[in-house]
Order: C-alpha cells, then structure tokens, then sequence
C-alpha cells in the first residue's frame, strides 16, 4: 500500500531527528572522554608534584604515593620552611 506524502514527511523528520540526536551524544561522549583523559593526567602531575616535594623534606617519594591529604600538607610545610 502506497503511503501518504503526509506520512511520509514525518518519517523522514524523524529520521532528521534521529541523526541529529546520535551526532549530539557522540559528541557528548567525546567530550567525556576528554575531560577523563585531562582528569587521570591531572592525578598524574599531583602525584609527581607530591614526590618532588617529598624529596626536598627528605622523605622517600615511594611511600608519599600510598599517603595523601593530612601528610601531603604536613610535607609542604616542612619544605615551606626551609
């Protein structure tokens, strides 16, 4: 059975919509994979910024990675310090 052309036109505004809303979360999902990547290389310089600091107050850098937050401050201070 043939369709209406009303009919039609409203398939193929779906369709329009359809693409549009799949463009608009692979986008979506782009950008929160960038700022993922951005975040985990954010942890990486903190960590590397903690053991730099750590070597000035003469602490070892391997046991600063297991201890953040309270000792990390404490460990800045010391190196403020001097």
């Amino acid at each position: 059975m043939k369709k209406k052309n009303k009919e039609r036109g409203r398939e193929e505004e779906k369709k329009e919509k359809r693409k549009k809303r799949k463009k608009r979360e692979r986008k979506r999902r782009e950008k929160k994979k960038e700022e993922e990547k951005k975040r985990k290389k954010g942890g990486v310089h903190r960590m590397n910024f903690i053991a730099e600091h750590s070597e000035k107050a003469g602490a070892e850098g391997e046991g600063l990675f297991r201890m953040r937050g309270k000792n990390f401050l404490d460990i800045l201070s010391r190196t403020q310090d001097t």
